[in-house]
Order: C-alpha cells, then sequence, then structure tokens
C-alpha cells in the first residue's frame, strides 16, 4: 500500500524531529522509500527500510539512489 512513512531526522532541544516522506508498505514495520528524505539522513529513494515506533529506522536494502557528488555518507 502507497502512503508515508515518519522517519526520525534527529533532536532539537531534546524533541524528535521527524520527517514525513512517500513510501509503501511492504510488511509490518518494512517499507519502500519512495522519495529521498531531505533531513533524515542515511537512506534514500528505493531503499528498504525497518521503521521503529519512534521513527528510527535500519536499511535493509539500497535502492541505488547516489546522493550529489561531494555529499558524505556514514556508511559509505
Amino acid at each position: 500500500m502507497t502512503g508515508h512513512v515518519v522517519l526520525l531526522a534527529g533532536y532539537s532541544e531534546q524533541q524528535p524531529v521527524n520527517e514525513v516522506v512517500p513510501a509503501t508498505l511492504v510488511e509490518d514495520g518494512v517499507y519502500d522509500v519512495l522519495g529521498s528524505p531531505a533531513m533524515a539522513y542515511g537512506c534514500a529513494a528505493g531503499d528498504r527500510v525497518r521503521v521503529a515506533a519512534d521513527g528510527s529506522f535500519e536499511v535493509l536494502r539500497r535502492g541505488g539512489q547516489r546522493l550529489p557528488f561531494g555529499a558524505a555518507r556514514d556508511d559509505a
């Protein structure tokens, strides 16, 4: 089912900052990300992620999207 998922982008003044991104639900808690987040670093369009109740996420599979030249990824 295509819709949206809420990803944890970080914290500001000890409060969570979330980003809503388009995604397709694959199974409970697992989504295919359809649009690259602007604030939630570590995933991109095409990635499959497992999302926890607090919005934190783990990338299960990379979808092949690349960051612009000069941008750094913490998992590169």
